[in-house]
């Protein structure tokens, strides 16, 4: 037996293909199938030519033979194509050429449809097996179309003569063997490429998860790392802001006060870049969320303005809120984070402004339902503007509009970008509207469910004459006066002359502003009113009273509106007594806490935060670590204890937990236990309420608020 003969046949296909191929041989499967499928119409090819040239020549077509014998070394010839790297691919191109000739000729030659028609399939599967599909499109149309025209001649024309239908049964047989050929490879190659496809699929989703694991692995580092980094920071920042507040509250001489107002302002500039670092950090993870909860929007403005009024002014800014009467009192949302988003926004108005006002306005969208409403928050400014490309990329972390506002201005660019995302939170978009030179607007659209107590305070009533020059900010205050119910008058010409010819009631209040007073303090509308302690003085802080009205009260600006309620209703019936200034309270706290446990293991913060709650009137003990507060607690009654989170030995969570178990144990009445603790994330906060605290402030906190706390503690039992 021959040698060949014994060889297996997986053996012999790869002997041929080996051949055919050559050295070139793919090592993908796909690339390894496509060989195969080469080789076998190679062979195919090279047969159906010698089979024809010899049937040609035993019917004496002589010329059709050597035809079909010039195809035999371009068939083989063709296999050299393979040799090169990467011509395994033009080989099929080739071949698919020389076969479609071949099939082409012998269609011709059989006069139209017949045994060898099978075959135009051919050179189309050929090229889709090498990725040309266009391609194979179209030689299977050309294909179809030769063979239609010469079926049209035959029927309707002079007829082909044709002698390959002498030997039917052989030709219709080798046309089935082709076909079973050709409809095999083809679902071998499909099989292929589906388990390469999978198979590549299956890698690329696994890439895929483990990239995204890496990243959220490296987030979820980053963020631990910007935490640690953060109450690092902060733990020494309390000791330094709360040592400077304490200095503030003694003798000091002006050079010294400067040098103290600096270092606080530094301070605070420095807290607010880890802040910014930090919610960029959290938004950037997707771990910023929202917290809902029924909050005044007005208030919150009210707050917002308060807090940059002192920086405003210093620049010699007018800044103001424009709050419409019809603005709902109770909504629910993220009062944080809308704070937040405003006072950014805030913030960067009267940083790009020299000149002018800035102007934080709220306004009701209709229509509105019962059930929630659309409120447009806006605020402007009359800074330096924007140009059009400057506000495609504003809102871009570590970005301003212009490289140089960087170093005029400073900045590190994220308040905007963490703004922009807070607002996509809330289901809303920032937009800009700005003229270089004349200012810039940053608007938004949100819409608020309306709490469930959202009912408008009781009208207070009366007559207003409001004396205000300033179209801006006496549009304000006329909205203002009526969401209080007021019946206001508000000239626009605050001439001497127009002022001696207003006619008022006896009832009448005067409102007169800081910029009215030039022009006003000689009226004899003001004098009468100033005479029956009808006159009210809207000044801001560091604007002296005019002589003659000296005594008159005095409400500082920016205006809070329940600031103006109490102070109207304060006039109109002098026996009520109105609620004590905040900075009242803040000196003089009606009750204060007796009893208080500080518990911090870092030596400056216990000094510091001890010297706080001792001049706010409140008796101190200490301890360093959660067990000695266990242990103190135990041995003492304490009203209030302000625990650490962090510390050695025992932490203040576990110190918490240890309390509220002795507490349920023992039955003795529940302590109030606050954090005061550098960690800021909102998770940190959920924690120690999880652990048994009852609130959280985060560290460096300033006297005010910790006098704040201590105040809510003695409310509540003098409740």
């Amino acid at each position: 037996m021959p040698v060949v003969a014994r060889l297996p046949a997986r053996q012999l296909g790869a002997l041929l293909t080996r051949l055919c191929v050559g050295r070139s041989l793919p090592d993908e499967p796909l690339g390894q199938t496509r060989a195969f499928v080469f080789t076998l119409a190679t062979l195919l090819t090279t047969l159906v030519c010698s089979f024809y040239f010899v049937f040609f020549l035993a019917v004496g077509r002589t010329f059709d033979g050597f035809v079909m014998l010039g195809l035999v070394p371009l068939t083989l010839l063709n296999t050299l194509q393979c040799r090169r790297p990467g011509g395994l691919d033009r080989a099929v191109i080739g071949l698919a050429v020389t076969a479609n000739v071949l099939i082409l000729y012998l269609v011709y030659r059989e006069g139209g449809v017949g045994p060898t028609s099978w075959w135009l399939i051919v050179p189309p599967y050929m090229l889709v097996n090498c990725s040309m599909h266009r391609a194979s499109i179209v030689t299977l149309v050309v294909n179809v179309l030769v063979e239609a025209a010469l079926l049209l001649t035959n029927r309707y024309g002079t007829p082909l003569a044709s002698d390959l239908g002498a030997e039917p049964e052989l030709l219709i047989l080798s046309s089935r063997i082709g076909l079973a050929i050709v409809v095999l490879s083809s679902m071998i190659v499909l099989d292929r490429s589906r388990t390469i496809t999978f198979a590549s699929l299956r890698r690329a989703n696994s890439d895929l998860a483990a990239a995204s694991a890496a990243a959220l692995a490296a987030a979820e580092a980053k963020a631990r790392f910007l935490a640690t980094m953060s109450h690092e920071i902060r733990t020494p920042l309390n000791g330094v802001m709360g040592a400077s507040e304490l200095l503030k509250r003694t003798k000091l001489d002006a050079t010294q006060a400067h040098y103290l107002d600096t270092l606080q302002h530094s301070g605070g500039h420095l807290l607010e870049l880890i802040n910014n670092v930090l919610d960029f950090s959290k938004l950037e993870a997707g771990k910023a969320t929202l917290e809902p909860h029924p909050f005044s929007l007005r208030a919150l403005i009210e707050d917002v303005i308060e807090s940059l009024a002192p920086r405003a002014q210093a620049k010699g800014l007018m800044i103001h809120a424009f709050i419409a009467s019809d603005l709902p009192e109770t909504v629910v949302g993220d009062a944080l984070r809308l704070h937040q988003v405003i006072a950014n926004l805030g913030a960067n108005a009267v940083k790009f402004t020299a000149a002018g006002e800035v102007m934080i306005a709220a306004t009701r969208i209709p229509p509105a339902t019962a059930t929630r409403c659309r409120i447009r928050l806006a605020v402007r400014d009359t800074g330096i503007g924007l140009e059009v490309e400057q506000s495609e990329r504003l809102f871009q972390a570590f970005t301003q509009a212009d490289g140089s506002t960087t170093r005029i201005y400073g900045g590190t660019g994220l308040g905007l970008a963490i703004s922009n995302e807070l607002v996509r939170m809330m289901g809303g978009a920032i937009r800009v509207d700005s003229t270089p030179g004349a200012g810039a607007e940053f608007s938004c659209e949100l819409e608020f469910p309306l709490a469930a107590d959202a009912a408008a305070p009781p009208a207070l009533g009366g007559k207003v004459l409001l004396l205000d020059p300033m179209p801006s900010t006496r549009a304000s205050l006329v909205e203002t006066l009526r969401s209080l119910g007021t019946e206001v008058t508000a000239p626009e010409r605050l001439t001497s002359g127009l002022a001696k010819g207003l006619a008022i009631d006896a009832d009448t209040i005067v409102l007169v502003s800081a910029r009215a007073l030039d022009d006003t303090r000689q009226a004899p509308v003001v004098l009468a009113a100033c005479r029956t302690g009808r006159l009210v003085l809207m000044l801001p802080y560091d604007t002296p009273p005019p002589g003659a009205c000296a005594d008159a009260p005095r409400l500082l600006e920016p205006v809070r509106r329940e600031q103006l309620r109490a102070t109207l209703a304060a006039r109109w019936q002098p026996a009520s007594v109105a609620p004590p200034s905040v900075a009242a309270r803040l000196e003089q706290p009606a009750n204060p806490v007796r009893q208080v446990l500080l518990v911090e293991d870092n030596p400056v913060n216990l000094e510091v935060a001890a010297a706080m709650l001792e001049q706010a009137g409140c008796e101190v003990d200490t301890a360093g670590d959660g067990r000695e507060a266990i242990e103190r607690w135990m041995r003492g009654h304490y009203e209030l204890i302000l625990m650490d989170c962090q510390m050695p030995v025992l932490d203040g969570l576990e110190a918490t937990r240890g309390i509220r178990a002795a507490e349920a144990s023992s039955g003795r009445p529940r302590c109030r236990i606050v954090a005061l603790t550098a960690n800021a994330f909102a998770e940190d906060r959920a924690r120690c309420l999880e652990a048994g605290m009852d609130d959280f402030l985060a560290k460096p906190f300033t006297f005010a608020q910790l006098q704040q706390l201590v105040e809510r503690r003695s409310a509540a039992h003098a409740d």
